[in-house]
């Protein structure tokens, strides 16, 4: 949003969904230009409106489990997905409670196998890049998890 920002925004139309309330009132209050623009979604039950890029920045971690949440997201995009997240060898979870969330939230790290399978069900090609704004640093948060971000870049395959 800030890069939209910066640049003018052009011919640009953004929206925004979370499934956690508290999370939406924070970005309102960063952001109060477009908070029409943001709404209450649970991805892993509803598919959100088409649109021809996604950009998915720490939120995929937080669910219960990849599936149907990541479909959704990928079915939606007509052109491109970002997706920021904790990628691994292997699949880890552990569990925290945000203060003032419902529910508890996860810290999932998926396998790259999985991330894979889903972009390419879905008729996306798949690169993974660093993440240049934490450097891809590890940190150690537990149950074996390490945290550190990658993005993988998902073009539509025509």
């Amino acid at each position: 949003m800030e890069g939209i920002k910066k640049t003018g925004g052009g011919n640009i139309q953004y929206f925004g969904y979370d499934s956690e309330e508290v999370y939406l009132e924070e970005a309102k209050k960063i952001f109060p230009e477009i908070s029409k623009k943001l709404f209450e979604l649970d991805i892993t039950q509803e598919r959100p409106p088409d649109c021809d890029i996604t950009v998915c920045s720490a939120t995929l971690e937080h669910l219960e489990y990849l599936q149907p949440g990541l479909d959704n997201m990928l079915q939606s995009s007509k052109q491109l997905l970002l997706l920021r997240t904790f990628l691994g060898e292997g699949a880890l979870k552990s569990i925290r409670m945000k203060e003032g969330a419902k529910t508890y939230y996860n810290i999932h790290q998926f396998s790259f196998s999985e991330i894979f399978l889903s972009f390419e069900r879905n008729g996306f090609s798949q690169k993974v890049i660093r993440d240049r704004y934490t450097d891809s640093m590890p940190n150690y948060l537990s149950n074996g998890i390490i945290r550190t971000f990658f993005i993988v870049v998902g073009n539509k395959v025509k």
